[in-house]
């Protein structure tokens, strides 16, 4: 005899789209189906989300009152000792997270101000992110602190006020787990009645499609750029035709597929929004690294250097960009514009330390062009021409015009008229120090003059005959730099 069918288990079916469903006449059926079927999603969708915050309510306070039994137990052991250790090291991280807040609520301030918006409301705990264990037992000692009289202290009271107070936070927190657990109870018993497709349906298998983006060009440095050149200089050179008809191949290729660090510095500083700017780091997620951000801060330097502040600022803004993304590790391009989207805060938070770093850029620049101006033109101007001799023995013959006879210079034949001519241009230091005969005074006077002053003087001498050495003349224009 054939087993009768049970259709019980279909009891539990919620239906939405039930022909046989009854509304009022001034109601539309349609409607009322799909309204009702907006409801049962959302009563399931609430139903999991309530399930999945009990059980990690749970799984935080049962860690919880662990921590807190093993600060009990030190008390029933009657290790004083370790316990005031911890409890000093709990306030100190409590003391510590206290001013990190403080701080940055400071800073937020500071910046939205800077940036001429209305002060946002004071961030709560709970915008900072989940609370950590060590958080939640650091608040929990600076609770039972603050509930220590002088009465208590003075009475030598404090382990015992410590143990009566932790008992009756872990008791009232055991309440909460219980309390957590019925409740999940309730809520997975009430999902398992409803019987829906995620119930009784698995997944037989799965696929994916990831579409590939773009290869992303690679960054060559300067050095290797020089290096396929002088490779391919090589390949043309030789005598095969077929190297000849490789060569210019492979150079078209290399000019297409690879781009100089100082291509992409130029490309990415001149990006000037951030769609732009995420755009460009997708196509080229190399650039994404501390090297190429330190260049564009020598940019943003030397372009302050020039005076060009808009163009320093945001190269300033591109390079912090990358430095971000780099920090953030293998998701950091992701995580960076996702924050800075959806966070005022993040967006003020980085914006005053891209005008912060600027203006220590500014400062430097400023330091280093007022030295620039205060240098004397001598030290920059001044190139030193020496004298040397092949032969330091060799005689020094120094042939000066006769000056003392009073001879006016028409009466001159043109060769002695040009002579003396050449004798008067000379500077008066220099006069003195031919007429002293010495090598080392006539380099000393050398010593003195700038360097196209001290080339004509040269020029001058040569042209005159006023000093003819016995041997080689040797003019070294970096004798004094040597000597130094």
């Amino acid at each position: 005899m054939a087993r009768p069918l049970n259709y019980s288990k279909w009891d539990n079916i919620e239906l939405s789209d039930d022909d046989e469903v009854e509304v009022h006449p001034n109601v539309d059926k349609q409607s009322f189906i799909r309204w009702r079927q907006q409801a049962i999603h959302r009563e399931r969708q609430e139903r999991d989300f309530k399930i999945e915050n009990l059980n990690h309510q749970i799984a935080y306070q049962t860690e919880l009152l662990g921590e807190i039994a093993k600060l009990q137990d030190m008390l029933k052991q009657k290790d004083a000792p370790t316990f005031l250790a911890l409890v000093q090291k709990l306030q100190a991280h409590a003391e510590a997270r206290q001013k990190a807040q403080a701080d940055q609520e400071k800073a937020t301030a500071k910046a939205v101000d800077e940036e001429g918006a209305a002060t946002p409301a004071p961030s709560s705990s709970s915008d900072q992110g989940p609370l950590s264990i060590e958080d939640m037992m650091a608040g929990l000692i600076m609770n039972i602190q603050g509930q220590l009289t002088p009465e208590i202290i003075q009475s030598g009271r404090v382990l015992g006020t410590y143990e009566q107070l932790l008992a009756e936070h872990h008791q009232r927190l055991a309440d909460q787990v219980s309390k957590a657990r019925a409740e999940l109870g309730k809520q997975e018993r009430e999902k398992r009645n409803k019987l829906s497709t995620d119930a009784l349906c698995r997944p037989g298998f799965d696929k994916s499609s990831v579409n590939k983006g773009a290869t992303p060009v690679p960054i060559i440095r300067p050095s290797e750029t020089q290096e396929e050149e002088e490779e391919e200089e090589k390949k043309e050179e030789a005598p095969s035709s077929k190297a000849a008809s490789a060569a210019p191949s492979t150079s078209t290729k290399s000019k297409t597929t690879t781009q100089t660090i100082e291509q992409i510095v130029e490309e990415f500083t001149a990006l000037k929004d951030m769609p732009s700017t995420v755009g460009y780091i997708s196509k080229h997620p190399n650039i994404v690294d501390e090297s190429i951000s330190d260049e564009i801060l020598v940019k943003a330097f030397e372009a302050q250097m020039k005076g060009d502040t808009a163009v320093a600022q945001r190269a300033v803004h591109q390079a912090l960009l990358l430095q971000y993304c780099a920090r953030l590790g293998r998701d950091g391009v992701s995580l960076f514009f996702m924050r800075y989207r959806q966070d005022p805060r993040a967006q003020a938070m980085f914006q005053a330390e891209v005008r912060s770093m600027h203006q220590r850029i500014v400062e430097r620049s400023r330091v280093l062009l007022e030295q620039r101006r205060n240098q004397t033109p001598a030290a920059e101007d001044i190139e030193s021409i020496q004298l040397q001799c092949d032969d330091p023995d060799a005689p020094i013959e120094i042939q000066i015009p006769d000056l003392a006879a009073d001879i006016p210079l028409d009466q001159l034949t043109p060769e002695d008229r040009h002579v003396r001519e050449l004798y008067e241009s000379l500077p008066d230091h220099f006069q003195a120090a031919l007429q002293t005969g010495k090598l080392e005074k006539v380099n000393e006077s050398f010593a003195k003059m700038p360097g196209a002053e001290a080339e004509r003087v040269l020029q001058a001498c040569t042209e005159g005959g006023f000093i003819s050495i016995a041997g080689e003349m040797i003019v070294d224009p970096d004798e004094k730099e040597n000597a130094k």
